[in-house]
């Protein structure tokens, strides 16, 4: 079947040079969609047609009129005239977090979407996933007859050999020319930020999905990193501006344990680290590729890797961190976190303070849960590793091959990009949100103050903006994650952190995944036993066996893709 798409794609593509138009994707048939079948089915000229409506979408002079945010008629510059004439539906594959679903059947019932919908006359007919079944439901997605529409795509929810191989195999379409035709909100987003740009497109410069990003003067700094329960810390005398380097961090995390106040004081990942290697990084390194004056490393097999676990060994004879690490993952269970097993753990911004450990989780009295620094050797040094700074995400927003509509799609998608859409998506509408004296707006306390603050995202606002204001939810923060943050930031940066956008070949990935499978598997499985003693590697023999197990075609593959996207 995946291969009657292929042909399509070459048929299309013959025939695209012909009319000199590029469609970039294929459906599954023979044959083009008939234009007048089309223009009457959703009221715009279809991208085979050659009508004066799809010339002003050439030229991105379309100005639809929406309501705004305060309920005043805005001018929203589209790729289509919207409303459309007749109604078109979209079928959206969506893992959004079941936390922002909340007592919704679907995120469509949710008030942003419903007014989107008023404006365009498109519906959405969402598809979830059921609780924790996001990856698997979206490889099956591959296996299926006819793919949904739009597909949200993350580092998870990708397909095997990554976007292009899907584009190459039939599954998705490759957007960059619809984008010049029908997204003038995109494309000038792309034009107006080079970061954006080079990050979004492929080394050849294509376009294969809308990418999730911040607008850039209200972007993501960094979000999450190593928190320590400050009360219990204040119990033992000590404050959390005390914890600076490994030996501090020693110190307290003895004394928390002498005292009784928790049965293991610190909560490390099966990885042996923490979710971005933040406990890792102030030995110069990371459990993954690092890049160093240009230079692309794999961490494990550093010095400071074997520093680290020569420390971890003493930390967990001492009983300082769990004796089955091996089995943890990246978060503690709650019930552990309220019966004080506890004290520090990898932690977001928007879970410190008392945001989510609150007296009706059942935590203690006091409870107040402060992101430290970035542990390191000696005072005075920054660690170079850890949740990077972001101007856009991985994430992306994939159009299929068998979406009937592809431009109606990308011009509705483009809409989320342009400025007044993107205040009803960060901010809802009605009550959801308060206007600020400098025109800027704030959440209301229906979602500050809710008591499913997520949920209450899930229904007013969208959760993931395809362009967020991440003031949004940082103006929203206490003064313990506002502490948080600056503690993360002031001891760090993320100099070292491979980027997120680099992308290797569909030949380069297959060779990439066969070596790395099971060296990912020994390092995190000989990592535990190292610390623990019962592991037959010292780490020099331990850094052999993965040199031995190719790892260096592994850093050349990475090195070559780095290098490429350095040059976008």
């Amino acid at each position: 079947m995946r291969q009657n798409k292929k042909k399509a794609v070459a048929v299309v593509l013959i025939l695209a040079l012909v009319l000199s138009m590029a469609t970039g994707c294929a459906k599954k048939g023979a044959g083009q969609t008939d234009a007048a079948k089309n223009t009457e089915k959703t009221g715009v000229a279809s991208k085979e047609a050659s009508t004066s409506e799809a010339s002003d979408a050439s030229s991105n002079e379309i100005i639809s009129t929406f309501t705004g945010i305060d309920g005043d008629p805005i001018e929203v510059k589209s790729g289509v005239k919207f409303p459309l004439e007749n109604p078109v539906t979209l079928t959206f594959w969506y893992d959004p977090g079941w936390n922002f679903i909340g007592e919704m059947e679907t995120l469509g019932e949710g008030d942003v979407w419903k007014w989107m919908e008023e404006q365009t006359n498109v519906h959405i007919d969402f598809i979830h996933p059921a609780s924790g079944t996001g990856e698997q439901s979206y490889q099956l997605l591959f296996a299926s007859d006819k793919m949904p529409d739009i597909l949200y795509a993350t580092p998870t929810y990708e397909y095997t050999y990554g976007a292009q191989a899907a584009v190459d195999d039939g599954y998705y379409c490759d957007l960059t020319d619809y984008v010049a035709k029908y997204a003038p909100n995109y494309t000038k987003i792309l034009d107006t930020y080079p970061v954006i740009n080079s990050n979004v497109k492929t080394d050849d410069g294509k376009i294969l999905s809308f990418n999730q990003m911040y607008m850039p003067e209200h972007s993501k700094a960094c979000n999450a990193g190593p928190s320590i329960r400050a009360d219990l810390l204040e119990k033992v005398g000590m404050k959390v501006e005390d914890l600076v380097t490994y030996d501090d961090w020693h110190e307290a995390l003895t004394k928390l344990k002498d005292a009784g106040l928790c049965e293991v004081p610190l909560y490390i990942s099966k990885t042996g680290s923490m979710e971005y290697d933040e406990f890792l990084a102030g030995y110069g390194t990371a459990q993954d590729f690092i890049v160093i004056d240009g230079n692309v490393k794999y961490g494990p097999i550093e010095d400071g890797y074997g520093e680290y676990i020569d420390m971890l060994k003493q930390w967990y004879k001492e009983g300082l961190i769990d004796s089955d690490f091996g089995l943890n993952a990246r978060d503690p269970e709650e019930v552990d976190v309220i019966n004080n097993k506890y004290a520090a753990w990898w932690s977001y911004c928007s879970w410190n303070g008392t945001k989510k450990w609150n007296a009706s989780m059942g935590v203690a009295d006091g409870f107040n849960l402060i992101g430290t620094r970035l542990p390191v050797k000696e005072a005075g040094q920054i660690a170079h590793y850890r949740t990077p700074d972001l101007i856009n995400n991985e994430y992306g927003f994939h159009i299929t091959a068998d979406c009937e509509n592809v431009d109606v799609a990308v011009a509705w998608f483009d809409l989320w990009y342009d400025a007044n859409v993107a205040l009803v998506a960060n901010y809802g509408i009605g009550d959801t949100h308060v206007k600020n004296a400098d025109g800027t707006y704030d959440w209301s306390e229906k979602i500050t103050k809710a008591d499913d603050a997520s949920a209450a995202r899930g229904r007013y606002v969208l959760p993931v903006c395809p362009f967020e204001n991440y003031t949004r939810i940082s103006n929203a923060w206490s003064d313990a994650q506002k502490e948080s943050q600056k503690n993360w930031l002031d001891s760090s940066d993320y100099a070292y952190f491979y980027p997120n956008f680099v992308v290797m070949t569909a030949e380069e990935n297959t060779e990439y995944s066969t070596i790395m499978a099971d060296i990912t598997t020994f390092v995190e499985e000989e990592t535990y036993k190292m610390v623990a003693g019962n592991s037959s590697y010292t780490f020099d023999t331990f850094r052999d066996h993965i040199l031995k197990m190719g790892i260096e075609d592994a850093v050349k593959i990475k090195q070559a893709a780095y290098e490429r996207y350095i040059n976008r």
